[in-house]
């Protein structure tokens, strides 16, 4: 009766047991209870190898290595739990935890034994807050890509050594997924612009993985991409370097930075629009060469112009409005879909000057220049402005300042004279000031205006001779700056800026420098990064008991070995808990749970907050102390916490008392040694210490 009712228990918690046998020829029997053939959905007998066949086969292709490294732990004599997905001959692809361990040697056969454990139908999992992704990898989108998705469109991994492609998640309205491929010359083909195919290819070479493997650091790239409508679009590419089941990866995500980049090639890659940027008369359309719409970035509000049309809306518009009947063909022609691509494909400017209605009886020339950007195909702007003579101050009020900047001044740098332009704020006298003493007055301005912490890097940009420096070596100065400015009510805001310089006549050094207000753009991107910076703390930390996991473990010990100062010693403690896969069993999950929790709690409390902690998995648990005095302090520090680690509980079997077994091993003063090392040299104290009776430690140079 008694076994019945373990059974049902066991069948209700799909928890069954194994064993398998390893024959000196390499050959494998597996064995198993009956709920073990049950929840694995072995509907015929088998024998052994052929059960240990039907197991192998079903476990997924990422895990296999995984898999097998845990076996041959296992055999050592580790105590071994892994997590893996097994494909169900029904439920499909299901999460699976097995643990085990060495039963016995002889010279013909090894065997391990262990339990197998469904932990969940991976299918299930909730996706509701994700509604925007795809996700076609939900195990490992569990364990890592929910903390990146605020911030990235796709999310990719990638093998290393075989250039393998996995797609984790992506948006699905919007990007054409690399379902499963090898990252090569194709994939690159499918979905990345001509142009940038080659940065792409050298931005995952080998010499560049290297690189991003022994820097520890995530690289960026910007690229172009193709969506679903067949267009292309700006993304940053993020790459890091991870370990997932003991395998290095890839964890590549990007983000769609169209938007941004059409800002900084306003802003950057065409002088001609910053040379115009607006004036009473003129305008700066944005036409899509493969949608055919057109957007106003920047016109005289007074107009009735839609900021968004169809080219051909545009046209009838603006020729309905403003255009003589006998220039009408000529505008047509000039703006065809068929002239644009052409002027896009040659990258070739092109202009012409047309008669415009003012008013019922007055005349004015406009011109339109066709504006193609150095790196696509796909787009062109087209300048609209008044091309009457103007006083030079004239001409340059309405051409950069007027609806464009907040402030601009015209610098004579030869003469050392200037005038000072108010823009797009609420002045009545645009000229605000001028006179001479640039360098002088520029630093007034700084010191009044420019937060703290920027105050001598502004300084510095806007000297007359870095100024003249960079003007010659790239052809304009832009930089982005705090400042502190009053408002309404008199009190100090802090503000964001972009301060942009370039020639105005190269041969006469006359200069003209803007500022533009970025306080919104900029303010959204410190949100961002905080958020990314909030998921990279997340993904090193154990979720049940707020330690550090293995990520922020072996990141934090390896990152202190390299930078810590000389003549320190340093000492690497593992725990390992007795008895508490009997807590598990008889007990349950959730009494296993409390019992971790309060283990962490016990380090906690008898730990400095200098020193690392963390729980490596299962009942697992390292310490780090980061600087001791000398190798016999160890021992008064541990032997109390080994007491106070002595845990009893009550079941239907009995008492069942846990305590805990410590490994230690020491870094050397001025020693350079890797985790991975000091983990293997503690793991061997710590399975002596347990040989010795447990609830114990051992130090490794003591006993090996």
């Amino acid at each position: 009766m008694e076994e019945r009712i373990k059974q049902d228990i066991a069948m209700d918690s799909q928890l069954g047991f194994w064993g398998m046998e390893i024959f000196s020829d390499g050959s494998r029997n597996m064995y198993g209870d009956e709920v073990f053939y049950y929840i694995i959905g072995m509907e015929e007998k088998l024998s052994p190898k052929q059960v240990h066949k039907f197991w192998l086969e079903r476990v997924h292709p990422d895990y296999i290595q995984y898999v097998q490294n845990a076996a041959k732990k296992m055999i050592s004599g580790q105590k071994t739990e892994v997590e893996y997905l097994w494909n169900h001959p029904e439920l499909g692809w299901i999460l699976v935890r097995c643990g085990g361990r060495l039963d016995r040697k002889t010279d013909t056969s090894i065997l391990i034994r262990g339990y197998h454990h469904n932990i969940g139908d991976i299918l299930k999992y909730d996706m509701d807050r994700f509604h925007t992704h795809e996700v076609l990898d939900v195990y490992k989108f569990s364990k890592y890509a929910p903390y990146l998705l605020g911030a990235y469109d796709e999310i990719f991994e990638i093998d290393p050594t075989t250039y393998y492609v996995r797609t984790i998640a992506y948006k699905k309205e919007k990007y054409l997924p690399i379902i499963q491929n090898y990252f090569n010359k194709d994939v690159i083909q499918k979905r990345v612009y001509e142009k940038d195919k080659e940065r792409v290819l050298q931005f995952f070479s080998m010499e560049s993985i290297q690189e991003m493997k022994n820097s520890k650091y995530p690289k960026s790239i910007e690229f172009r991409t193709q969506i679903l409508e067949q267009t292309f679009i700006w993304v940053r590419g993020m790459a890091f370097w991870i370990t997932f089941n003991g395998q290095d990866k890839i964890l590549f995500v990007t983000k769609d930075i169209e938007d941004q980049k059409r800002i900084d090639l306003l802003t950057k890659d065409n002088e001609d629009i910053i040379q115009s940027l607006v004036s009473d008369k003129a305008a700066i359309l944005d036409i899509n060469l493969v949608t055919q719409q057109t957007k106003f970035l920047k016109y005289d509000k007074r107009q009735e112009i839609d900021d968004i049309l169809p080219l051909e809306a545009f046209k009838e518009k603006f020729i309905r409005i403003y255009l003589t009947m006998d220039k009408e063909e000529l505008f047509r022609e000039f703006l065809s879909i068929e002239m644009l691509k052409e002027c896009a494909r040659n990258k070739k400017e092109k202009s012409i000057d047309l008669k415009f209605r003012k008013s019922e009886f007055e005349y004015e020339w406009i011109r339109f220049t066709i504006l193609v950007p150095p790196n696509t195909e796909d787009r062109v702007f087209l300048l609209i402005r008044n091309i009457h003579q103007e006083q030079l101050l004239q001409y340059i009020m309405e051409n950069f300042v007027y609806q464009s900047c907040e402030q601009l001044y015209y610098i004579d740098l030869k003469n050392d004279w200037f005038i000072q332009f108010s823009g797009n704020v609420k002045r009545t006298d645009r000229i605000h000031a001028k006179g001479s003493g640039y360098k002088k007055r520029m630093e007034q301005f700084v010191e009044q205006f420019i937060s703290i912490e920027d105050r001598d890097r502004v300084k510095e940009q806007m000297d007359p001779d870095n100024i003249l420096r960079q003007l010659e070596a790239n052809g304009y100065v832009s930089f982005t700056t705090g400042f502190l400015e009053e408002d309404e009510k008199k009190q100090k805001k802090y503000t964001r800026k972009r301060i942009q310089i370039q020639y105005y006549d190269k041969e006469n050094q006359i200069i003209l420098m803007q500022s533009m207000d970025i306080t919104k753009f900029y303010l959204q991107q410190e949100k961002v990064n905080l958020e990314l910076e909030k998921a990279k703390i997340k993904a090193k930390m154990d979720f049940l008991t707020g330690l550090y996991n293995r990520l922020g473990c072996e990141e934090m010990i390896q990152s202190y070995i390299e930078e810590r100062k000389e003549n320190q010693y340093s000492a690497f403690v593992l725990f390992d808990l007795d008895n508490f896969k009997l807590i598990n069993d008889y007990l349950g999950h959730q009494k296993g749970d409390e019992v971790l929790k309060i283990i962490a709690q016990i380090l906690k409390s008898n730990f400095r907050e200098t020193d690392i902690i963390a729980r490596l998995g299962g009942d697992e648990f390292v310490v780090f102390l980061k600087d001791i005095r000398n190798k016999e302090d160890i021992e008064q520090i541990i032997a109390p916490v080994l007491d106070q680690m002595n845990l009893a509980y009550f079941s239907k079997k009995g008492k069942i008392h846990v305590s805990a077994s410590a490994g230690i091993t020491f870094v050397e003063k001025n020693q350079k040694v890797e985790f991975s090392t000091l983990y293997k040299e503690a793991d061997m104290a710590m399975y002596y210490a347990k040989n010795m009776g447990k609830n114990n430690y051992q130090i490794y140079s003591y006993v090996f």
